[in-house]
């Protein structure tokens, strides 16, 4: 129940020149917001919850016959793995090799009302899986069709866990910096290979980056992603995770790549000090925080008041203060262009073999325990 009025945030939306003002609400619990960690269910295509059912679940299968007999004769569903904002995730497995792959079953339409901005969206999410081809910090599409109920995708399946995940798991609930600086590298390279293909990913955070069976990153979930830009190009539609967003994405009516290195900032933010800069949450990672704490963090947000609750190196902090750059035209990555990544000269990252990292011949600093080697990871 949500007893306190929505906040509003006024945006431009549109298409070609033709645009309108909308205004989307955003409902916030009255006491509390869910757990900064994982504070949407995030589409893991791997990575195996606690209280994932051994069997597919009869109420997620009740209705999707329709999508089930494209699947019948070549893939059985193993499990049930979780429900995202999009679509519901299944592990199924190949019946000719017996690898096993991600099942992503996105309905096309809300069962209100026919929503087409939405389902615009999730069209795209498939297209844009489609042309991103075979990248190695990227989750890959290996299939997909679609039904006139349903966008169905099978994707790698990811026998791995997710950054989130990782450091939580550790004593302090914080990395070494050499570590976070190569999973740092890595997700920049998947950004920038998105962002030189006109991708803006919009929802980085460290739910969404995976660490797979060989301990490198796969960047996931392009629900909320968007193609068909440029650098320098601009957007406006208000579709990214809160905890995440850039200060642009609350005070302007459009923004660029540069959201998605303002993302990783805070991702770099989290792994070395297991907080947010600009919320307090040591000492209950999995906590709810308050409608209070949230709005008291959107405007630390607005106001660029940014602060660390541990102790980084120079280094660390510096390339903090340049992805948390309040202004878009200053942020790291600003002066990046289709050949060129600006983060690849921060002294933090120095220690970096970029040609090596680029190929996977780079050591990872920590290898998943994995439930079956059996799995479809390129």
């Amino acid at each position: 129940m949500i007893a306190n009025p929505p906040l509003q945030l006024t945006v431009l939306t549109g298409l070609g020149t033709c645009h309108s003002v909308v205004c989307i609400e955003l409902c916030i619990p009255e006491e509390k917001m869910s757990p900064l960690h994982n504070h949407s269910k995030s589409e893991r295509p791997g990575e195996m919850e606690d209280n994932a059912r051994d069997s597919v679940p009869e109420q997620h299968m009740d209705d999707d016959e329709e999508w089930c007999c494209n699947l019948k004769e070549n893939f059985v569903i193993q499990k049930y793995i979780t429900k995202g904002s999009y679509g519901r995730i299944f592990k199924i497995q190949e019946n000719s090799s017996n690898l096993f792959y991600a099942l992503k079953v996105i309905s096309r339409f809300s069962k209100d009302e026919l929503d087409e901005v939405d389902e615009l969206q999730k069209l795209r999410e498939k297209r844009i899986m489609e042309t991103i081809e075979s990248y190695p910090f990227l989750v890959k599409l290996h299939s997909s069709f679609t039904t006139p109920l349903h966008i169905v995708l099978i994707m790698d399946y990811i026998d791995g866990i997710s950054l989130a995940d990782y450091v939580e798991s550790l004593d302090a609930c914080t990395l070494p910096e050499g570590d976070a600086a190569f999973y740092i590298a890595e997700t920049s390279l998947a950004l920038h290979f998105l962002h030189k293909n006109g991708i803006i990913h919009r929802d980085v955070k460290v739910d969404n980056i995976m660490i797979d069976v060989d301990g490198h990153v796969k960047l996931i979930d392009f629900g909320g992603a968007k193609d068909g830009l440029g650098f320098g190009v601009r957007t406006s539609t208000l579709i990214c995770s809160e905890f995440n967003a850039a200060p642009e994405i609350f005070s302007e009516l459009s923004y660029t790549f540069m959201v998605d290195w303002y993302a990783l900032g805070i991702v770099l933010c989290l792994m070395l000090t297991s907080d947010h800069p600009f919320i307090s949450l040591v000492g209950r990672c999995s906590e709810e925080i308050t409608l209070q704490e949230y709005k008291n963090m959107i405007s630390a947000i607005q106001k660029k008041e940014f602060h660390l609750k541990k102790d980084v190196s120079s280094d660390a902090f510096s390339l903090l203060q340049r992805l948390l750059e309040a202004d878009p035209k200053k942020r790291m990555g600003s002066c990046d262009s289709a050949d060129e990544m600006e983060i690849k000269q921060h002294v933090f990252l120095n220690e970096i073999d970029w040609t090596m990292l680029e190929e996977k011949k780079a050591k990872p600093p920590f290898i998943p325990k994995v439930e079956n080697a059996r799995v479809k990871q390129l």
